[in-house]
């Protein structure tokens, strides 16, 4: 669709206005229709007063209808009868005036308010005359909801104050045309059919007085053409992007369920990393404590390793010293049953030793540790897997989507429980090599204990022997030598056990260590965890916050969509009632005076306000009385 569009300013409507009223009221094109000038004459408040209305006619039978109180010719001598609401009269002439006098009462189709203040008070028309200071006048039109008539829907109005610049100064009118004339200025209004007014005019005033306001209303039938191509363009590119808005509204709105489905694994792999890294702390203590009494175990071994060795040495001095006495060919029974008696502890030392050693392999390994921490309550495969699990999720997590400090406590997280892996594993080997270590030299003290048994069974042999035998010293002696050297092996023996003892317990305190680090370093990723479950929480809540609001925006914009998927066709309406709206459109001119009137060519409105003016006194003049013409008479309706 397209319009040619003719600008018509507030100046230019006002001339036309100004122009069509003259035309029409004073020298109208002759018409078989009838015309009618309706004049208004209110208060200087705008209140009607009276309402007079000058209709035209062609020649002829002339039969007219109005609620009128008084009707007179205004061009002819014919006469003219009233009777109810109708008036008939004949004429001659091409054109034919008649005035009719509305009845009291009368609606018009606006409803006028002109309000003044002086100096921020207001006062009526008659007060404010004369006066001086800062003058404001509240000037208002609106529709006329008892007069019953479609006039304000369809009629333009013009209305013009005139302010003399001798008496007014800073004159502001916001939305009016000032124009200079003479020597005052004219304030000018231009208002649409259907739209009414609410204005405000200012002035600096001294003895203030105004002229009459005039307000012309006429029915707009203007040539109006607009070219909407452009237009009609912006508002396809208006329901493109609305288009595009909808689509990416609803891509967000996928997204945004996207991030709370993955906040809320996250959240749920953080609650269960907080529990599983809670367990794993209680775990570590019980593994600590357990530890610290394995340790003291071993230290109390450990300790008793001097006494053995210290006894293994006295045995060989011993064995040394029987040597020596043989060679000596020298028997010493007290001596013997010494001998008997030191190695009867030896034996039992070595005894202590291997039971010992088979308790601590009892208690060592990594299998006994899990037992150990499962009576604590702890299960250290099920926290293995834990973390394992947790590694997996937390892996998983796009920390694009995190803000930079989770993304922090994410990567902390990580490393923890990575190296909480590592030493689960590494406690593993180590307690897996040190009980192995421990099988070995608990074979070993075995063996010892069963050879030191034959070698004790063989010292009280011999022992019994030499009480019972005193004789073949030769054949004993090279026994004894022979036990000397054979023991000195043995004791050799002896210290390589000691000092692996005193190596394991140095190597467990190393354990305990570690035990220690790994109970503080689960007590750290148990308050990271936590933290970390608390943030997740807050991502998760606002996840569905942001879930909730991109669901209702994607909705709106989809209603919205819906209102303005036909804009192109709802602007086209809206130019063409707006055309309507100051062109005239199809309207149908009725009567203002009577709806039985129906051959209606035009009507037209001239409304005039009461002047305000300062009262004088009146000067006693005789007037003569003269017959007025009809421009007199014209003129008398402004009066």
């Amino acid at each position: 669709m397209k319009y040619k569009l003719r600008k018509i300013g507030a100046v230019t409507l006002s001339a036309l206005l100004t122009v069509s009223l003259g035309t029409v009221s004073i020298a109208a094109e002759s018409s078989r229709g009838k015309e009618e000038v309706v004049y208004i004459n209110t208060d200087a408040a705008g209140n009607t007063e009276e309402i007079n209305v000058v209709n035209i006619w062609g020649g002829g039978n002339v039969t007219d209808y109005g609620d009128y109180s008084e009707v007179k010719m205004l061009t002819s001598t014919e006469d003219i009868t009233q009777s109810g609401d109708q008036v008939t009269f004949y004429t001659d002439e091409d054109r034919v005036y008649y005035q009719g006098t509305m009845d009291p009462g009368t609606e018009i189709p606006w409803d006028i308010s002109i309000r003044y203040y002086m100096d921020g008070k207001e006062y009526s028309p008659e007060e404010i005359a004369g006066m001086s200071g800062e003058l404001k006048i509240l000037f208002e039109i609106t529709e006329n909801e008892d007069c019953e008539s479609d006039f304000y829907d369809h009629y333009a109005l013009q209305a013009s104050f005139t302010l003399s610049t001798e008496i007014c100064e800073n004159i502001e009118a916001v939305g009016a045309t000032i124009a200079d004339v003479g020597a005052d200025k004219q304030i000018s209004y231009t208002i649409l059919p259907g739209k009414g007014i609410d204005a405000v005019i200012t002035a600096n005033v001294t003895d203030f007085e105004m002229d009459a306001a005039e307000i012309n209303g006429i029915l707009l039938n203007l040539d109006i053409d607009i070219d909407d191509e452009e237009l009609m363009d912006k508002v396809s590119q208006i329901t493109d992007a609305v288009s595009e808005l909808k689509d990416g509204s609803e891509e967000l709105n996928v997204g945004a369920g996207e991030l709370l489905s993955g906040s809320d694994t996250l959240n749920s792999g953080a609650q269960s990393l907080s529990s599983g890294v809670s367990e794993l702390a209680s775990g570590a203590e019980s593994l600590r404590l357990g530890i610290e009494t394995i340790q003291q175990g071993i230290d109390t071994l450990n300790s008793n390793s001097e006494k053995i060795s210290g006894g293994s040495k006295e045995v060989l001095k011993t064995l040394e010293t029987i040597d020596s006495s043989l060679s000596a060919v020298s028997m010493n029974t007290e001596q013997l049953e010494e001998l008997v008696s030191a190695s009867g502890q030896i034996q039992s030392g070595i005894q202590d030793l291997y039971d010992g050693i088979s308790e601590l392999e009892a208690q060592l390994g990594y299998a006994q540790f899990k037992a150990l921490m499962a009576q604590n309550g702890v299960d250290v495969d099920q926290v293995a897997a834990g973390n394992t699990s947790a590694l997996a999720q937390l892996s998983a997590i796009d920390a694009s989507s995190l803000n930079a400090e989770q993304q922090l406590l994410l990567q902390t997280l990580i490393s923890l429980l990575q190296g909480n892996s590592a030493v689960i594993s590494g406690m593993e080997a180590y307690l897996d090599n040190v009980s192995s270590e421990v099988s070995k030299l608990r074979a070993g003290a075995l063996e010892l204990n069963e050879k030191y048994a034959e070698f004790n069974e063989s010292i009280e042999t011999l022992a019994a022997s030499i009480q019972t035998l005193a004789v073949n010293m030769s054949a004993l002696q090279a026994g004894v030598s022979s036990l000397v050297e054979n023991y000195e092996e043995l004791d050799r023996g002896i210290s390589d056990y000691t000092e692996g003892v005193a190596q394991i317990a140095a190597g467990y305190t190393i354990l305990t260590e570690g035990a220690e680090s790994l109970t503080l370093g689960s007590k750290e990723l148990l308050s990271g965890s936590s933290e970390l479950s608390s943030g997740t929480q807050k991502l998760y809540e606002g996840a569905a916050e942001l879930y909730e609001g991109t669901e209702e925006m994607a909705s709106g914009i989809d209603e919205f969509y819906e209102k303005t998927v036909d804009l192109d066709s709802q602007v086209e309406d809206q130019i063409d009632e707006m055309i309507d709206s100051i062109s005239g459109g199809d309207y149908e001119q009725v009567s203002f005076v009577s709806d039985k009137n129906e051959d209606v060519d035009a009507v037209q409105f001239v409304i005039k306000t009461a002047a305000i003016e300062v009262e004088e006194e009146e000067e006693s003049t005789e007037v003569e009385t003269e017959e007025k013409s009809f421009w007199e008479k014209l003129l008398d309706l402004f009066r």
